[in-house]
């Protein structure tokens, strides 16, 4: 596993590239068609190499209201990268991780037990499908996030395979994302201390911040 940098992408941040490969693509309407079609144009110029689907998902569970002040809501996210796990985090009121869990996947049997506890809520299952390409060291994958098959956005997961440090790949995942998308704002891993390493949870918690932002924005 190396470090990954993942983010939302906007028409508004690409609309002239979009604009000047709609020659070599059909016209659509549909506004994050046309941002996975161009990011995926904009890959295979630069001799990236399709090497698959990947799918990452997220339910979210409320606690029940009678321990609410005792237990916080939580999020359960799967990614395809990491076939054998799921991944916990614990949340508070306003959103911000205080416990997180990585198990193997028999723990969703498990969390179901707790029904009287937590329950989930369907209304705000994300799912994100879409292709993964190889491209030298770097590995991106772009796909569709839809929140309950409502499509709401472009997300895009770069990741700088031969590290797992933060502090040694930033600056040359800074120029690899701002070569295809321009003025992305770093996430937090970069903050990290300069001895501390990357892990599966740092790209699970980067999904789930957009995710968080989308259904707001519903």
């Amino acid at each position: 596993m190396g470090v990954s940098w993942v983010f939302e992408v906007h028409e508004e941040d690409i609309k002239m590239k979009i604009q000047q490969s709609k020659g070599r693509e059909k016209e659509s309407k549909d506004s994050a068609k046309s941002i996975v079609g161009w990011v995926e144009i904009a890959l295979e110029q630069a001799n990236a190499v399709k090497h698959g689907a990947f799918k990452v998902d997220c339910m979210p569970y409320r606690s029940n209201e009678h321990v609410r002040e005792h237990i916080a809501s939580a999020f359960l996210l799967h990614h395809s990268n990491f076939p054998e796990s799921s991944f916990t985090v614990g949340v508070t009121p306003e959103f911000a991780p205080v416990s997180r869990l990585i198990s193997d996947q028999g723990f969703d049997l498990i969390l179901g037990k707790f029904s009287s506890i937590l329950s989930p809520d369907p209304a705000g299952f994300f799912e994100v499908t879409g292709a993964e390409y190889y491209l030298k060291d770097f590995r991106v994958r772009v796909g569709t996030a839809a929140m309950n098959s409502v499509t709401k956005g472009v997300i895009v997961e770069m990741e700088y395979a031969p590290s797992n440090s933060p502090h040694q790949c930033n600056q040359l995942m800074s120029e690899f994302v701002e070569y295809f998308f321009p003025n992305q704002k770093k996430p937090k891993i970069f903050e990290k201390p300069q001895a501390e390493l990357y892990s599966a949870f740092d790209t699970i918690g980067q999904y789930l911040e957009i995710f968080v932002g989308m259904r707001r924005r519903a």
